[in-house]
């Protein structure tokens, strides 16, 4: 039936069967169940931008959205008898709720709309779209009996997962937006190439056109016409979104940058910060920078704070949420060694000059700043003589092993020397200038 997919046959008893296996030795009734099947020949977008053009790839798809999203793609206009306690009729999932559940994809008496979707309600609910198959497949940590097993059968069946994954462990994760927008693709048949320019596209400022999702996003959020060469979806027509302004702006608490041509930084080094594929800051750890963006999560807000306000937060949070421990001294002039001191900072919960710096110099660089982490000496000897005019003389008598970072900022070279701060709390050292070289002896 067009606008429907098939499902099963049915007997007289409600039992699904098999007509390929099962033998008919006499006259029987059958019953074919259908479904209603997704709009896959008009690439509607299902998908959105927040005003600024940023997707937020790795942010979760609530169940609100999906709902709303399996509505649109199903070409829907009506409301169903279905009812959840916990959708009112303003809500604006309430219409796709009550129909969704009407046709039997969505059951109970609440749809928790606010929670996010996990992989494995994903694909149950789209399983009731698709046949539903029989085959088996090995999966890591899943066996026939589990509630998601044929689920997730059927999604390798189709195609869209590949077998072998940590199945038991993934159906309760929440589902990404990238990896949500690669799986509605599948199911839609949708398949964008590599041909589009930034004309077609626009700035989707967190998917850059090195990001692996970003094929699938563009098909999920872009408006266009298509043809087919070759079995090659190209497009003929787009409604590109507007190309971004350059400069920094955080999606979430993921830092980004756009260059003056429009592009995405992106898999590269760019106004002297790492980006990764995604676009994103990076200290080229990814454990650590899971761990500093749960630092940051506790520190700045983007959507409220100028960048040296989040500059002089992180700043304190390294300060005053560490203790000192001994530990190695490094060579003067040694390089390379940030990321491994600031991860066992965090580790540990102290350090000595060397962690307590390293950490605020990768904070630093992942609220924009291109800082630069030096180990060196200071003089040990951090007490002045006054003369007769008045002034202070710090007079050198004997160097330490220090670690310190400085940033310039508007054209001016600034000291900032979060551990010894810690230890002396009257003394602010955050944005400190030539004073403070001289007076401690900086020496790099």
């Amino acid at each position: 039936l067009p606008g429907y997919t098939f499902l099963y046959w049915e007997d007289r008893e409600g039992k699904p069967e098999d007509r390929q296996t099962f033998p008919v030795y006499r006259d029987t009734v059958y019953t074919a169940r259908y479904a209603l099947a997704f709009e896959s020949e008009k690439h509607i977008p299902y998908l959105s931008t927040d005003t600024e053009g940023v997707l937020n790839l790795s942010g979760t798809v609530s169940i609100r959205e999906f709902v709303n999203i399996l509505y649109l793609l199903l070409d829907l206009d009506r409301v169903g008898d279905g009812r959840f306690l916990d959708v009112a009729e303003d809500d604006p999932c309430f219409k796709a709720a009550a129909t969704l559940k009407e046709l039997g994809a969505l059951e109970g008496s609440r749809l928790f709309p606010d929670e996010p979707l996990t992989l494995g309600e994903m694909l149950k609910t789209l399983c009731h779209f698709f046949p539903v198959t029989r085959e088996q497949h090995v999966f890591q940590d899943m066996d026939p009996d589990d509630e998601y097993y044929r689920y997730f059968c059927t999604a390798v069946e189709n195609g869209w997962l590949s077998s072998g994954m940590l199945v038991r462990t993934d159906a309760v994760k929440a589902v990404t937006r990238g990896d949500f927008a690669r799986i509605m693709n599948h199911v839609l048949h949708r398949d964008a190439e590599r041909h589009l320019t930034l004309e077609d596209v626009g700035s989707i400022l967190d998917v850059p056109p090195t990001a692996d999702y970003y094929d699938d996003v563009v098909e999920a959020v872009i408006p266009h016409q298509y043809r087919i060469d070759n079995d090659v979806e190209i497009w003929t027509e787009s409604k590109a979104l507007p190309l971004h302004e350059p400069g920094f702006f955080f999606a979430g608490f993921r830092l980004h940058y756009i260059a003056e041509d429009g592009t995405p930084a992106a898999n590269g080094n760019f106004m002297g910060l790492d980006f990764n594929r995604n676009g994103e800051v990076t200290s080229l750890d990814e454990e650590l920078d899971v761990m500093l963006l749960e630092i940051l999560e506790k520190t700045i807000d983007p959507s409220s704070m100028e960048r040296e306000e989040m500059l002089k937060a992180v700043y304190d949070y390294v300060v005053h949420n560490f203790s000192y421990r001994y530990g190695y001294m490094k060579e003067q002039g040694a390089e390379g060694w940030g990321a491994k001191e600031a991860k066992r900072m965090i580790e540990d919960g102290g350090g000595n000059c060397y962690n307590f710096s390293a950490l605020f110099y990768e904070l630093a660089r992942f609220v924009g700043y291109d800082a630069k982490l030096y180990a060196g000496f200071v003089r040990g000897d951090q007490y002045a003589t006054r003369t007769e005019e008045g002034t202070d003389v710090w007079a050198p008598q004997y160097y330490t092993p220090h670690g310190w970072v400085e940033i310039e900022i508007d054209g001016v070279v600034y000291i900032f020397d979060t551990e010894y701060e810690y230890r002396q709390p009257s003394v602010s050292m955050f944005k400190r200038g030539d004073h403070a070289r001289d007076q401690f002896g900086y020496m790099k």
